[in-house]
């Protein structure tokens, strides 16, 4: 014959104890409840503990309703922002075969003066604040990438004679660390670049342009470096104003990352540091009249003349050269952290790991710069064409070359922008003479890195959301008769409320019982475990035998939580009888604990 052992035979009774509790549970609650109201409606008085519960959870239900009426009016707040991810599969960095052919070729042309033209216009719409449009700005995840402008900052190149007014005569564009989030990349640790550009008027004397005679035409050679097939970078020839078109005409040249592909070689005094590129920029005035003098390097005009009899006069640049400016652009990639750093042209440093949204951020990169800013627009791009009507143009700024050098760098920020979308997009999939070049480690995981804000869906705050349904649901809920659901409180003979009573009332006196009972529990066991303590101090005879074990050791601390386990329950068993009993005196059929006996009618017994 098996016999159990103290310790199980305990925890048989504790569960039997609770098994006759639960079952017997539902009825109890609601009886409960119904002998605690029926001393509210009968104008029973509240000692001074019912009557700070009663206040306290008066103030909670009404903060509800509070809650409730707040939330309605500030439901238009749940929608958080509209951003999304790209969900095109066809994502991937494509690039122009230069053997696709002349056809190809010149739908490739036309594509990318469209590039060029797109970030151009959202530049000026989203970057110049004199120009917002905030209506047209609501594409990216950030409406712009930050920079900041510096003038009278170090020549850059490595000759400062080439500047043409000395050292400290250039301007700086720089964004400081960006993280590739801001250009809308989806990442949970994203690496960060940094964009920089500087740029100068250059130095127009002899030893750079020389002039030449030839059949009675004037020619000019600028001597910045050599191309493939002459010594000279640049020639123009005759008076650009007997053009009679009131045009800016505008030529570039550009020196890569890879110097000896280039179609151009700059001289050694424009020697910019390696990793860096450069974009040497020729502005020719032609057929243009000033209503006021510019004294501005490049778009110079102080000669005055008389226009058709008008008694004004109007300004004109009298001399026939074109004016040069270059800028210098270097592109960093930096890790996570940004404390390490390396040009587009190095291989990531050593325990860094080249993962897809890496090279989502270096391709996006790839044509930020002022030469693929100007090269498919030329004389367009420029904010001063835009003041010439018909052959006078409005006044320009004296610093007007930094205000197009400005407009270029927002516009190769604005690029970075655009290309890592249709990267995301593989908006160039599919296009005559477009090969894929996405390196193995990145090939089909680049989809879904991208976000941007969507204009048919709206993300909403989860919490929230869920938390005003929540509430209304609770507010409906507290409201209901209780009859509704079936519920008898037993106040009255026919078994209905006595009162128009809501649920929210039967949850107050279930709340103010329950918190006047766990108050008188608590106290009870904290004197019970004061005592229990203080035999443990002196052990005696009587002390061991009432916990069944010995002052020191488990078994003790065991059997004294088994033993108030039962007392708790006894004791809650007694308390619902008692209101059961107040509820409805005609029921005497007590519950029984599991071996037939009666419960105790006094809680603090053993």
């Amino acid at each position: 014959m098996h016999l159990m052992k103290p310790r199980d035979r305990i925890n048989m009774d504790i569960w039997l104890e609770m098994k006759a509790l639960l079952c017997t549970f539902p009825e109890m609650v609601v009886r409960l409840y119904g002998g605690f109201l029926r001393a509210l409606i009968h104008g029973e008085v509240l000692d001074w503990k019912d009557q700070s519960l009663m206040l306290l959870l008066t103030i909670l239900l009404f903060g509800l309703f509070i809650a409730q009426t707040i939330a309605g009016v500030l439901s238009d707040r749940i929608a958080s922002d509209r951003i999304g991810l790209s969900s095109s599969k066809h994502c991937g960095i494509w690039q122009f075969d230069s053997n696709a052919g002349n056809e190809a070729t010149d739908v490739d042309d036309l594509s990318n003066y469209k590039k060029e033209a797109r970030a151009s216009h959202y530049a000026r719409t989203c970057y110049d604040t004199n120009e917002l449009d905030p209506f047209s700005c609501r594409l990216f995840n950030n409406q712009s990438i930050a920079f900041i402008t510096k003038s009278k900052q170090r020549c850059p190149f490595s000759s400062s004679k080439l500047c043409l007014n000395g050292l400290y005569s250039a301007v700086t564009f720089d964004t400081g660390l960006i993280d590739a989030s801001v250009i809308g990349i989806n990442s949970r640790k994203s690496f960060k670049f940094r964009r920089r550009s500087s740029c100068s008027p250059l130095n127009t004397s002899e030893s750079y342009i020389k002039k030449t005679q030839e059949s009675n035409e004037t020619s000019f050679q600028y001597f910045y470096g050599s191309k493939t097939k002459s010594k000279f970078t640049y020639e123009t020839s005759g008076d650009p104003f007997d053009w009679q078109v009131p045009v800016y005409k505008v030529d570039t040249y550009f020196s890569s990352l890879y110097p000896d592909l280039d179609y151009w070689h700059p001289i050694s005094e424009l020697g910019h540091p390696e990793g860096s590129t450069l974009t040497i920029i020729f502005v020719t005035s032609a057929h243009i009249y000033h209503v006021k003098p510019s004294l501005d390097p490049i778009f110079y005009a102080n000669e005055a003349e008389q226009v058709g009899g008008l008694p004004e006069l109007f300004y004109y640049n009298s001399d026939p050269r074109a004016r040069p400016f270059a800028c210098v652009d270097t592109t960093e990639l930096c890790s996570p952290d940004g404390k390490t750093c390396w040009s587009m042209t190095s291989p990531i440093p050593y325990g860094l790991t080249s993962t897809p949204d890496y090279w989502l951020m270096k391709w996006s990169l790839e044509n930020s710069n002022i030469y693929d800013s100007i090269k498919w627009r030329l004389g367009t791009a420029l904010k001063a064409q835009e003041s010439i009507s018909q052959s006078v143009s409005r006044p320009l700024s004296p610093f007007q070359w930094q205000i197009e050098a400005n407009q270029l760098f927002a516009t190769s920020l604005a690029r970075i922008q655009f290309d890592a979308w249709d990267i995301a997009a593989g908006a160039d999939r599919g296009r005559p003479g477009y090969i894929e070049a996405t390196p193995d480690e990145a090939k089909g995981q680049l989809c879904g890195l991208f976000k941007f804000k969507t204009s048919d869906y709206t993300n909403v705050n989860l919490a929230a959301f869920i938390g005003i349904i929540l509430l209304a649901f609770t507010l409906f809920f507290l409201t209901w008769n209780p009859n509704t659901i079936g519920v008898k409180s037993g106040l009255g003979n026919s078994g209905q409320l006595d009162s128009k009573l809501l649920i929210v009332d039967l949850i107050v006196g279930a709340f103010i019982y329950a918190g006047l009972e766990g108050y008188n529990w608590v106290s009870s066991q904290s004197q019970s475990l004061f005592m229990w303590m203080k035999h443990r101090k002196t052990p005696s005879h009587r002390t061991r035998g009432a916990l069944g074990a010995t002052t020191a050791g488990e078994g003790g601390v065991l059997h004294f939580v088994s033993h108030y386990s039962i007392k708790t329950v006894n004791r809650l068993h007694y308390i619902a009888i008692q209101w059961v009993e107040a509820s409805n005196p005609k029921n005497r059929n007590y519950p029984q604990i599991a071996d037939g006996k009666r419960l105790r009618h006094h809680a603090g017994e053993d």
